[in-house]
């Protein structure tokens, strides 16, 4: 999914409610939101996808009839957006973010009202996240697009980290 806010622009690459959401081995660059789900969420994964330059929000988790169900948030890169994560103030507690890199946003997470806020009282469970590094992409160059293009670079941030198009999984 690649959007360009200015000639382009995309509202949301993934605007879906409802359960058996599963986003695997995605890129998503320069969109205003990434994924963006809402109402009755059950079964949501996001997993081995890279999310670069979201406006917004990269990920929207709405709100649900079972809000503290958990999801699976692993082996992803989110980089160069505005918020990270946004949710529904006092409505999730079972956040949980796994084996990925969360580095250069502007903020990390975020109410969703009236307008987006930063979330400063939910505390998510954080196992392997890095929260620095430079990512690099491979981007459009005059000698025309790379062979991984918009995947990590061999010299990004994160390199390790599966996600993307065309790359093996780690299993659990």
């Amino acid at each position: 999914f690649i959007g360009e806010k200015n000639s382009s622009p995309i509202q949301g690459c993934v605007f879906a409610q409802g359960g058996g959401i599963h986003v695997d081995h995605c890129v998503f660059y320069g969109c205003k939101n990434a994924i963006l789900v809402f109402v009755k969420i059950k079964d949501f994964s996001l997993t081995n996808s890279i999310i670069y330059g979201a406006y917004e929000g990269a990920v929207w988790f709405g709100y649900s009839e079972s809000a503290d169900l958990p999801f699976t948030f692993r082996d992803n890169i989110v980089s160069n957006s505005n918020y990270f994560f946004v949710g529904y103030k006092g409505v999730h507690v079972n956040y949980a973010f796994n084996n990925s890199l969360i580095a250069n946003n502007t903020h990390y997470m975020g109410f969703n009202g009236n307008s987006i806020s930063p979330d400063s009282l939910n505390k998510p469970k954080e196992n392997n996240i890095r929260k620095t590094g430079a990512v690099i992409l491979n981007e459009v160059t005059a000698d025309g697009i790379p062979k991984n293009y918009l995947n990590l670079s061999a010299s990004s941030a994160g390199n390790d980290i599966p996600a993307g198009i065309f790359k093996k999984q780690h299993h659990e």
